[in-house]
């Protein structure tokens, strides 16, 4: 079991993709260590979505499967917390956790590899679901039809999967539900359906319309 590796776990009420960011802001003594120990080693640590508890208080029970955050930016606050951006790296499964060695949480994890079918994904179902994407784009106001087209560049679909994945107005059980998905074709093919179950529902669309860009989640204080 050599590629068991033992990580900090911040466990959140929200998932983190590979390759998008995240900005968090930090407040509780106990992850104000996990950040200055990790600062002191390579700028990872874990990130989960809460299965049970709460972001403050007990220790919560993470779901199995998270992504690796890696540091990207670090503000101290007056008040002595922390503005923290970080960017999602790879996913994880949590073999063990470990409540007590450490004021915050820690997870000995297996790293997940990539998709395996990654490179299998037909382009013409790639360009399916940028149609799509770029629909609801429309339709919540954030491009209009005249300057909005597919790019020509290649569309990498794991990449890809993930921008989809932030970008749509997504319950957190959706979310995780997507990232715990390996293989890549799958998760293209559920995004195609959810999209195409948002076009249709005209109070989703306005509710996604008035809210902000991706990239805008906090946590854990809202």
């Amino acid at each position: 079991m050599s590629n068991v590796i033992r990580i900090p776990l911040f466990p959140l009420k929200t998932v983190l993709f590979p390759g998008m960011t995240l900005p968090l802001h930090v407040f509780e003594e106990r992850y104000r260590s996990l950040l200055t120990d990790t600062k002191k080693n390579d700028d990872t640590f874990g990130i989960a979505l809460i299965r049970r508890g709460s972001e403050v208080g007990p220790p919560a029970t993470p779901h199995n499967v998270g992504t690796l955050a890696r540091i990207q930016h670090t503000l101290p606050l007056p008040d002595g917390s922390f503005f923290v951006r970080v960017v999602g790296d790879a996913r994880f499964l949590v073999r063990e956790l470990d409540l007590t060695s450490k004021p915050y949480p820690q997870a000995l994890v297996v790293p997940l590899p990539p998709s395996p079918d990654a490179a299998n994904v037909p382009a013409t179902f790639r360009l399916e679901v940028l149609r799509l994407l770029f629909d609801y784009r429309v339709a919540c106001g954030r491009f209009t039809p005249a300057t909005t087209h597919p790019p020509e560049r290649e569309i990498y679909p794991d990449r890809f999967s993930w921008s989809v994945a932030e970008e749509m107005p997504l319950t957190q059980k959706q979310r995780q539900e997507l990232l715990e998905m390996q293989a890549v074709t799958p998760r293209l093919a559920r995004e195609k359906a959810l999209l195409t179950d948002i076009l249709l529902d005209s109070n989703r669309l306005r509710e996604a319309s008035s809210s902000s860009l991706p990239f805008s989640i906090n946590g854990p204080e809202s």
